[in-house]
């Protein structure tokens, strides 16, 4: 791997590919042909990212090649994954993530998020936007 940034930027994405891997796609073990497949990146690196995690302490790899997040792993992982897609956390449910928004108990329809006809919405900068359904953004 390149520089130190890259290589960090690498590692985080890989441990957030095992994460995926392990929690949203149901694998309870992965190995390293399901990171390849899934993230498109060589195997000697990928390799190099699974080794590194594991002196972390983040994964443990079985005598059989398979990975699992440790518990440590696990808390972290999950923490950065979802700070990398909270964009996306209130889309599946329908809901803001404003505690206080109408949304929560009327449903999406009643959701605060400010609509604007020629941009489909006007962001509020003093939170993030929740986009409520999928036919909101064609």
């Amino acid at each position: 791997m390149g520089d130190d940034w890259e290589t960090l930027g690498v590692l985080d994405e890989i441990f957030q590919v095992c994460y995926f891997l392990q929690i949203y796609a149901g694998l309870n073990k992965f190995c390293i042909n399901d990171v390849v497949k899934f993230s498109g990146m060589e195997t000697e690196i990928i390799n190099d990212c699974l080794d590194r995690l594991c002196k972390y302490g983040y994964l443990i790899k079985e005598d059989n090649g398979y990975y699992i997040l440790s518990s440590i792993g696990l808390n972290e992982a999950k923490s950065r994954y979802e700070e990398e897609f909270k964009f996306f956390h209130g889309s599946a449910h329908g809901l803001c993530n404003d505690p206080k928004c109408a949304c929560h108990e009327k449903g999406p329809l009643y959701c605060n998020l400010t609509i604007n006809e020629s941009f489909k919405f006007k962001i509020d900068t003093k939170r993030p936007l929740r986009i409520n359904s999928l036919h909101e953004l064609s």
